[in-house]
């Protein structure tokens, strides 16, 4: 795609302090661009194999649980024009399911997730950082009810 011009905005934060919220007002704000939003957590590593024990001692809430070099290929395909087929991640079974999710390159690419800024190779395909920040007693509430309403479904 000669000329294709892909403008990467990266939005990280803790835990339930409002990034997908932040990625979604954006991408509805911009949607004359039509942008593609990514998210992290779809590149956790595939646990699927584990038993219950060894999964509840994985550390979920660290940079070494996720697949950053998977995610950076498929940004530099996105930021190069290309369509992406993304993971898609069964958080119940910490499994990657046998089935994929297309993204289609965007002049707009929004990626949101925790550990964003952790890696050093996602970080440098970034034109533009947004840190979410909000109150820790906030975010465990918000957590906490995101948690309970999860379970439920």
């Amino acid at each position: 795609m000669g000329g294709f011009r892909c403008v990467m905005a990266g939005v990280c934060g803790g835990s339930a302090a409002g990034k997908t919220t932040v990625a979604q007002s954006l991408a509805s704000r911009l949607a004359r661009f039509h942008p593609t939003v990514v998210e992290v957590d779809r590149y956790y590593y595939d646990r699927g194999a584990l038993t219950g024990e060894q999964k509840r001692a994985i550390n979920y809430d660290e940079p070494a649980a996720i697949e950053f070099s998977l995610l950076a290929a498929s940004l530099v395909q996105l930021k190069q024009g290309h369509a992406v087929d993304v993971p898609v991640y069964d958080y119940a079974t910490h499994a990657l399911l046998a089935r994929t999710d297309r993204l289609k390159p965007s002049r707009l690419v929004i990626v949101e997730g925790v550990l964003l800024f952790s890696d050093p190779a996602c970080r440098a395909l970034l034109d533009f950082t947004i840190f979410v920040q909000a109150d820790r007693e906030e975010r465990l509430r918000r957590r906490i009810a995101r948690d309970a309403v999860d379970s439920i479904m």
